[in-house]
């Protein structure tokens, strides 16, 4: 919705989590590494989602995919 995320739904390994956000936090812009190929462009998010948990997850520029990157506890 507008660029940002309104639901989230991931599955890493054997973790899986999603829902609605409830709540969301950002964005703050990172990128780094611009002289190498391997450069990066990311918006990064905190998302509380109707799971009851709060996320970071980012948007990576270049491709535009969502990504998890962490849980708080």
């Amino acid at each position: 919705d507008r660029g940002q995320p309104d639901f989230v739904r991931a599955q890493a390994d054997r973790e899986k989590f999603g829902g609605r956000v409830v709540t969301l936090a950002g964005p703050w812009r990172l990128s780094g590494e611009w002289w190498r190929e391997s450069a990066f462009s990311r918006d990064y998010y905190d998302a509380e989602l109707s799971d009851g948990g709060v996320y970071r997850i980012y948007r990576d520029h270049h491709s535009g995919e969502w990504f998890a990157d962490g849980v708080y506890d």
